[in-house]
């Protein structure tokens, strides 16, 4: 009921990190919609969802646009108008978890820059915090936009932008050398070379920032969850491995997108963790274009989630 009159409590938690934690529990209590605030209602219902997401595509709150470093500057996470969203897409084209967290940022810094940051055999831990320190910023420039206004208080891009500008500045070098690799880097460059007035360096440190975070944390969570699952499940870790040993048979087999395709247990495996675990309950935030009936219930306009 609290939720009806503020969002404080929900506020609080999302501050903590604990929105994640809080969320299946409250689903489990109230059922598949929750109100957390005057104008914020959370859906667990699958239908509802992808009517939100996919089938009516409800344009994106403003909460997103509250996390910009620059208001003028979007990525694709901040980007809240449809249109100008597809022309990006278009154009784009220890512990356990930690180690996962770690490995998978490997990963991506690999995919996107063309070289590892080698987070699992580096003994850096404020290179290993990076992103966790900014997640935690943006998460409270969300709630509290005015905060990076504050004289004093470093804004959340200022933690990882210097390695974003020292990555495209050496890759810049490199060009002029006539080196030009296949990486996500590599097509941001290409492509404020092309029209760098509406896509500047500021674009491409968002659109790094982003792929870094929406990348690996999301990966390295699904990771984890999967291998806990299947822990606890013996018979389904010895078929997946089964499967995997059927289709490579020698470890010096190249591992491509085209061979996990083949992989239906694995994918499957994959899915189901997803559904049993999810990574995320809360955060994908859409406004109701016009009063609309979700789950039953008759949501006003411009109401959030």
């Amino acid at each position: 009921m609290i939720g009806k009159f503020t969002s404080w409590p929900w506020i609080i938690q999302c501050i903590k990190g604990n929105q994640m934690n809080i969320g299946p529990g409250l689903f489990k209590k109230y059922g598949d919609i929750v109100r957390v605030g005057p104008a914020d209602v959370m859906f667990a219902d699958k239908a509802t969802i992808q009517k939100i997401l996919i089938d009516e595509d409800f344009r994106k709150s403003r909460d997103y646009e509250a996390v910009r470093e620059d208001p003028h500057i979007t990525s694709l996470i901040t980007e809240t108008d449809k249109v100008k969203y597809k022309q990006k897409v278009c154009r784009s084209t220890s512990h356990p978890q930690e180690k996962c967290s770690l490995n998978m940022q490997d990963v991506m810094s690999a995919a996107l820059f063309g070289g590892s940051f080698n987070l699992v055999e580096s003994d850096d831990s404020k290179q290993k915090d990076l992103l966790n320190r900014y997640l935690r910023r943006v998460a409270i420039d969300a709630q509290f936009p005015l905060v990076k206004y504050l004289p004093g208080v470093p804004s959340a891009s200022s933690m990882i932008s210097e390695v974003i500008e020292k990555t495209v500045s050496k890759r810049r070098k490199e060009m002029e050398k006539g080196i030009s690799k296949q990486d996500i880097l590599q097509i941001f460059v290409d492509t404020n070379n092309a029209d760098p007035v509406s896509f500047t360096d500021k674009h491409i440190r968002d659109e790094m920032i982003l792929f870094m975070i929406a990348g690996s944390d999301t990966t390295s969570l699904t990771a984890t969850f999967t291998l806990l699952l299947l822990l606890n499940n013996q018979d389904k870790l010895k078929e997946l491995i089964s499967e995997i040993h059927s289709t490579f048979l020698s470890v010096d087999d190249a591992i491509t997108f085209t061979k996990t395709q083949d992989l239906p247990y694995l994918n499957a495996v994959i899915n189901e963790s997803m559904r049993i675990m999810p990574i995320i309950t809360a955060g994908i935030v859409r406004l109701v274009p016009e009063n609309t009936m979700l789950c039953g219930y008759e949501i006003p306009k411009d109401m959030a989630r």
